[in-house]
């Protein structure tokens, strides 16, 4: 018990020494369109504000991460008052999802309030008209959102004689609790690797809001962040060996000439994929702090949000045999942190990652899992 309350201390402590940082940056443009802000104290930083063009001016309450050519825009669930700088943001920066991690409700001052038409329905926010879309979702992610609920596709159209619509993807997650954490850690899985491809592994920006755009989207940014450069790798199949010949990660192991085995044993001996784990900038605490540079200091709210993040990318980092890259005092937490939020199972990855596969439990355990080809992102 006094080794978890020691691990429970060092959590905590880890995470209250974020707030050493000191942030000079300014947030003077805010000011001037207090109706554009939910919450008058969350604010974006001038450097990193999203720019816009619209009739009321180019504010928004949204801030652009870009490092390393990967793209995100964060921001706060938009007012009624800027639904149109909303569209107006998603059309001009060519946003293919946005992740909304809140709940609308019809309370008068809700967390989150309705900014898209209803589907079968379309409504005019302004300068832009927003309709509900047939699906143009690639084909090689259609397999993998059937699985997924809450998707809406619109099309977005800047006046009326625009004959190149932009088409966006809301994908909601109505049921993580504000300051805390999800209960069903592969469904977020599922929205993490369903934004890496609609986004084209981050080359285009994805929107991720909650209510506030701090504690939500901080954590889900945190470990999109920490996944990306792993999963773009891992399903490129371009596997080398420490000799550096390239590995397969298809086996022969299929009772068919026509199924195929997604061997994720072959990840264990992967001189890339361990180069990539040592080089992640760890989600504790360097990336929190350079989210809350980009947007706010309060980017991932509290430590079990931390916790959620940590917890997710180790256990991915794990399941794929990569875990002897994780230094040990951090395997140490592990404890903790499956106590912070219960890890996935080896069930519960293939589901958030390989969804068509419902019954190959033998498989599960061995990691070789027998699917179709699976695309890249």
């Amino acid at each position: 018990m006094a080794n978890f309350d020691s691990h429970a201390e060092k959590l905590w402590d880890m995470f209250l020494s974020l707030a050493n940082e000191q942030y000079t940056d300014t947030a003077e443009k805010a000011s001037k369109f207090p109706e554009m802000n939910r919450y008058i104290n969350i604010v974006p930083w001038d450097s990193c504000a999203v720019e816009i063009d619209t009739p009321r001016g180019n504010y928004i309450n949204a801030s652009l991460f870009d490092r390393d050519g990967f793209k995100l825009i964060l921001a706060q669930a938009p007012l009624p008052e800027s639904f149109e700088s909303f569209w107006a943001m998603v059309y001009q920066h060519n946003v293919p999802i946005v992740v909304k991690l809140a709940t609308e409700t019809t309370h008068p001052m809700p967390p989150c309030h309705r900014y898209a038409p209803f589907p079968e329905d379309a409504q005019w926010y302004g300068d832009y008209l927003v309709v509900s879309a047939r699906s143009t979702i690639p084909p090689q992610v259609k397999t993998m959102i059937q699985y997924l609920p809450n998707l809406h596709e619109v099309s977005v159209y800047r006046g009326q004689n625009d004959k190149s619509p932009h088409t966006v993807t809301i994908a909601h997650d109505p049921v993580w609790p504000d300051n805390g954490i999800p209960q069903n850690v592969a469904l977020l899985l599922n929205y993490i690797l369903l934004t890496l491809r609609l986004t084209e592994g981050l080359k285009f920006p994805p929107v991720i809001h909650c209510s506030a755009g701090v504690g939500r989207t901080g954590t889900f940014a945190a470990i999109l962040l920490c996944l990306a450069p792993l999963l773009i790798y891992i399903t490129s199949y371009r596997l080398v060996s420490p000799d550096g010949s390239l590995i397969s990660p298809y086996s022969n192991r299929a009772k068919s000439a026509e199924s195929h085995c997604f061997d994720l044993r072959a990840f264990e001996g992967d001189v890339q994929a361990t180069k990539i784990i040592s080089q992640l900038r760890p989600i504790f605490p360097d990336l929190i702090v350079e989210l809350r540079h980009t947007r706010h200091p309060q980017m991932v709210q509290t430590p079990d949000q931390m916790g959620l993040a940590m917890n997710t990318v180790l256990g991915f980092i794990e399941y794929i045999g990569l875990g002897k890259q994780i230094p040990p005092w951090l395997k140490e937490m592990k404890p903790l942190l499956n106590k912070v939020c219960r890890p996935c199972t080896p069930n519960e990855f293939v589901t958030a990652f390989f969804p068509q596969i419902t019954n190959s439990r033998d498989a599960i355990q061995q990691r070789v899992i027998p699917i179709p080809v699976l695309d890249t992102i």
